[in-house]
C-alpha cells in the first residue's frame, strides 16, 4: 500500500502532473495501467507519444522494455518473463517500473535523450556478423563519439551560461586586484629607486624569483614523479600477484597445456569483471560524483564562501530536520487517532448491520411460522374434506366418475399456488440461512475489530475507549427517551391544567347569576334586620324594599 502511496504523490506531482487519486489509481484496469506506462514514458521521452489501442500488446511491451533498457532498468526477473508479463500488463510488474521511473524523473530526461543515439538497433543474430552491417556499426560509432563530443561541448557552454554572472564578478574582482597590485608595484618601485645600487638589486631580486619559480616546479615535477613511481610499484605488485597465481596454477596443473588454459580462463575472467566494471560500476560511479558536484557548484555559487554561511546553513538544516521530526510525529498521532476511529467506525456499522439482520430475521421467522400455520390448517382442512368424503362415499356406496373428476381438477387447480406457496418457503428458508450465516460472519468480524480497537487502545494508552464511547451513547439515548417521557408528562400536565382552568371559568359563568341574587337578597337582608332594630318591622312587611326611601345620613 505504502508504493501505491508513493507512485500517487509522484505521478500528481511536477514533471508529470497527473490527476491520480488513491482509489482512481487502485481501480486501473490492466490496460489502462500499461497506457499510463506509456504515458510516463512519453513524458520523459516524447518518441513514446502514442496509444496502445493502435499497436499489439507486444508492440508495447518491445516499445517499453526498450525504453526501460535505454535508461539502464534492471528488472528483477529474466529479460523474456519479464517482457511476458509487461505485455500482459501484470499488476506487481508496473507498479515496479512505475516507482522506479518515477523516483528518478528529470534525471531519466537526459539519460534517456543520449541513451536513444548511443544505442545500436536490434537486428537478428545472424545478420550480426554481416560485413555491410559491421561497416555501419562502425559509421554508428563514429557518429556516436561525435555526439558524445559535441554533447559534452554543449554540457560545457550551458554550463558557461549558468556560471555567467558568477565569471563576470570573479573578472571584475581580478580586475581589481590587479589595479591594486600594480599600485603596490609602484611603490615599491619608487622607494627602490632611492637606493643605492638599485640595478643590482633588482637583477638579484628577479634572479631570486626565478630560482623560487624553478624550485616550486622542481617539486611539482618530484611529486608528479613520485606519484608515477607508487603506481608503477602498485602495478608491479600486482603483475607480481598475478605472476605467482600463475606459477601456483601451474604447479597444480602439472602441464603447459592445461596452465595455458587455465591461464586463458583467468584472464578471460579478468577482462569479463573489468568490463563489467567498465560498463556498469564505473560509469554509477561517475554519474554521482558528477551529480555530487554539480551540487556541491550550485552551493557554492549560491554564495556559501565563509564558515558562517556554513554554520548558518548547519543550523537551518537542524531545525528544518526538527520540524520534519515534529511533523512526522503529528502525521504518526493522526494515522493512529484515524486507525481507531476507522476501526470504530467499522464496529459500529458492523453493529448496525447485526442488528438490521436479526430484524429481518425475526420478521422473516415470524412469516415462515405463519405460512407453516396456514399449511398445517389447510393439510387439516383437506383431512377433514377427505374424511369426511369418504364416509359420505361409503354411505352412497361409491363415488361417481364425475366426483372424481370434479375434485381432480380442484386439486389441479389449487396445484399452481400450492407449488408457488412451497417455492416461496424454500426461499424463506434459504434466505434465513443466509441470514443466520451472515450474522454469525457479521459478529466474527465485530470481534475481530473489537480485538483490534482494544489493540490500539492499549498501544495509545486510553484502553476502555470504545466502551465508553458506548455507554455515553447508550446514557445519551437513556436521556433522550427519558426527555421524551418528561415531555410527555408535562405535557398531559400542562392539558390537566388547561382543563381544571377552562373547567373553573365555566363554573364562574354559571354561577355568575346566582352570586348576583345572592348579593341582593345580602343587602334586603340587612335592610330588614335594621328595620327591626328600629322598631319598624309592621312598616317592612307592608312594603317592599325596593320602595323604601332613605333619607339623608341614615
Amino acid at each position: 500500500m505504502g508504493d501505491v502511496h508513493y507512485i500517487v504523490d509522484k505521478l500528481n506531482a511536477p514533471p508529470f502532473n497527473f490527476s491520480e487519486t488513491l482509489i482512481s489509481f487502485s481501480e486501473k484496469t490492466p490496460e489502462e495501467l500499461l497506457q499510463l506506462l506509456s504515458d510516463v514514458s512519453a513524458k520523459i521521452n516524447p518518441r513514446h507519444q502514442r496509444h496502445i489501442a493502435h499497436e499489439s500488446p507486444d508492440q508495447t511491451a518491445d516499445r517499453i522494455a526498450g525504453f526501460l533498457k535505454i535508461v539502464n532498468y534492471q528488472p528483477s526477473l529474466v529479460p523474456g518473463t519479464f517482457r511476458q508479463l509487461l505485455a500482459a500488463a501484470d499488476r506487481d510488474v508496473i507498479h515496479g517500473v512505475l516507482k522506479w521511473v518515477l523516483s528518478q524523473g528529470q534525471m531519466l530526461e537526459k539519460r534517456a535523450f543520449v541513451g536513444y543515439y548511443l544505442s545500436f538497433p536490434d537486428m537478428p543474430d545472424e545478420l550480426s556478423y554481416d560485413p555491410d552491417v559491421m561497416e555501419l556499426k562502425e559509421v554508428i560509432k563514429g557518429l556516436q563519439g561525435e555526439f558524445i563530443e559535441a554533447h559534452k561541448a554543449l554540457d560545457a557552454a550551458q554550463q558557461e551560461v549558468k556560471d555567467l554572472p558568477q565569471l563576470r564578478s570573479l573578472i571584475k574582482q581580478m580586475e581589481e586586484e590587479k589595479e591594486r597590485l600594480g599600485e603596490k608595484v609602484d611603490r615599491a618601485a619608487n622607494q627602490a629607486t632611492a637606493l643605492p645600487d638599485a640595478s643590482n638589486y633588482r637583477d638579484i631580486c628577479v634572479a631570486l624569483r626565478q630560482e623560487h619559480d624553478r624550485e616550486v616546479a622542481i617539486s611539482q615535477q618530484l611529486q608528479a614523479q613520485q606519484q608515477q613511481l607508487d603506481r608503477a610499484e602498485a602495478n608491479h605488485q600486482r603483475s607480481a600477484g598475478r605472476l605467482r597465481e600463475m606459477e601456483q596454477h601451474l604447479a597444480v596443473q602439472g602441464g603447459l597445456e592445461a596452465d595455458a588454459s587455465k591461464m586463458l580462463e583467468v584472464l578471460q575472467d579478468d577482462v569479463a569483471r573489468l568490463r563489467q566494471q567498465i560498463t556498469t560500476k564505473w560509469p554509477r560511479e561517475l554519474e554521482g560524483k558528477q551529480r555530487r558536484l554539480a551540487a556541491v557548484k550550485e552551493t557554492l555559487n549560491n554564495g556559501i564562501n565563509t564558515e558562517g554561511d556554513l554554520q548558518r546553513l548547519l543550523s537551518q538544516e537542524s531545525a528544518l530536520r526538527q520540524q520534519i521530526a515534529s511533523i512526522q510525529d503529528k502525521q504518526a498521532a493522526l494515522d493512529r487517532a484515524r486507525a481507531a476511529d476507522r476501526a470504530f467506525l467499522q464496529v459500529r456499522q458492523a453493529q448496525q448491520m447485526a442488528s438490521l439482520v436479526a430484524r429481518k430475521k425475526s420478521e422473516l421467522a415470524s412469516k415462515v411460522e405463519r405460512l407453516q400455520q396456514k399449511r398445517d390448517s389447510l393439510a387439516a382442512t383437506i383431512d377433514s374434506s377427505s374424511s369426511r368424503s369418504g364416509a359420505a362415499a361409503a354411505d352412497a356406496g361409491g363415488v361417481s366418475d364425475e366426483e372424481w373428476r370434479a375434485k381432480y381438477d380442484s386439486i389441479k387447480a389449487k396445484l399452481p399456488s400450492y407449488k408457488t406457496m412451497k417455492k416461496e418457503l424454500g426461499d424463506l428458508e434459504a434466505e434465513v440461512f443466509v441470514l443466520n450465516r451472515t450474522c454469525e460472519v457479521l459478529q466474527q468480524q465485530e470481534q475481530d475489530l473489537q480485538g483490534q480497537i482494544q489493540k490500539l487502545e492499549r498501544k495509545a494508552g486510553v484502553q476502555g475507549y470504545a466502551d465508553l464511547a458506548a455507554g455515553l451513547e447508550k446514557v445519551s439515548e437513556e436521556k433522550g427517551a427519558a426527555d421524551e417521557a418528561k415531555g410527555a408528562v408535562l405535557q398531559e400536565v400542562s392539558n390537566t391544567v388547561e382543563q381544571i382552568t377552562a373547567a373553573v371559568q365555566q363554573k364562574k359563568v354559571q354561577l355568575a347569576p346566582a352570586i348576583q341574587e345572592l348579593r341582593t337578597l345580602r343587602q334586603q337582608c340587612q335592610v330588614i334586620r335594621w328595620l327591626d332594630q328600629c322598631g319598624v318591622g309592621t312598616f317592612v312587611e307592608a312594603a317592599p324594599a325596593s320602595h323604601i326611601v332613605w333619607l339623608p345620613g341614615h
